[in-house]
């Protein structure tokens, strides 16, 4: 198969059933997103994780600076990859206070961010140092960031994800503007490949909760490009 067969586009809100699909699918061998949301726990298939996926990426979604970008497989029509960018952008003073507005709206409901069996422990420790670290690095009026990237198990190694990122790297580097980007362990070396690099490494010992190993995500930078 061919980088013919694969075509970029905007996802929309009509997309989210396979959106959810590729991302249960994604990261279902990831050390650290397993000890964030333990399977013995948490059905990864089950109605409440994708309802709890599905709300996520609908807020998501709805946010004026997100785009989400999907590769779809043109003899198949399934969605192979999706990222999702967060565009250079200042909210206006009325968007700010509704945003303010909404957090507040949560915390007095007692919305948890987690879905029920979640380790909110490892995930504030992983999920809260990656927010506090993008609040600390991150220009958000003049930088980029990617927020996620994920790709199909049966799609992988063909070359989207790094694809998907090239598509939003190019308009960085005619502007002028740096990217940010959190690696994993499966996506790290390409994020090398395509010129970005580490600025900092983030590292939870599982050990502390009873499990193997130690959790890590990169924070990465790439400076503009010319041409």
């Amino acid at each position: 198969m061919t980088s013919e067969n694969f075509a970029i586009s905007l996802c929309t809100h009509n997309d989210l059933l396979e959106m959810v699909r590729v991302y249960q699918a994604a990261w279902i061998n990831d050390l650290f997103n397993n000890a964030c949301f333990p399977s013995e726990k948490i059905d990864p298939y089950s109605e409440e994780k994708y309802e709890w996926i599905k709300e996520r990426q609908t807020l998501a979604m709805a946010k004026p600076e997100n785009r989400t970008f999907k590769i779809t497989d043109l003899e198949t029509g399934r969605i192979a990859a999706w990222s999702r960018w967060c565009y250079p952008h200042v909210l206006s003073p009325e968007e700010k206070a509704a945003r303010e507005a909404e957090e507040q709206r949560k915390k007095d409901s007692g919305w948890s961010e987690w879905p029920p069996g979640a380790n909110h422990e490892i995930c504030s420790a992983k999920f809260g140092a990656i927010y506090a670290k993008r609040k600390e690095n991150v220009d958000s009026a003049n930088d980029y960031v990617v927020l996620l990237l994920q790709t199909d198990p049966a799609y992988q190694r063909k070359g989207l994800a790094a694809k998907l990122l090239k598509h939003g790297l190019a308009l960085a580097d005619r502007e002028g503007r740096k990217v940010h980007i959190e690696g994993t362990p499966a996506g790290h070396t390409l994020y090398l490949k395509l010129g970005f690099r580490d600025t900092d490494i983030l590292e939870v010992d599982l050990t502390k909760w009873g499990l193997e190993g130690m959790g890590r995500n990169w924070i990465m930078v790439r400076d503009p490009q010319p041409a």
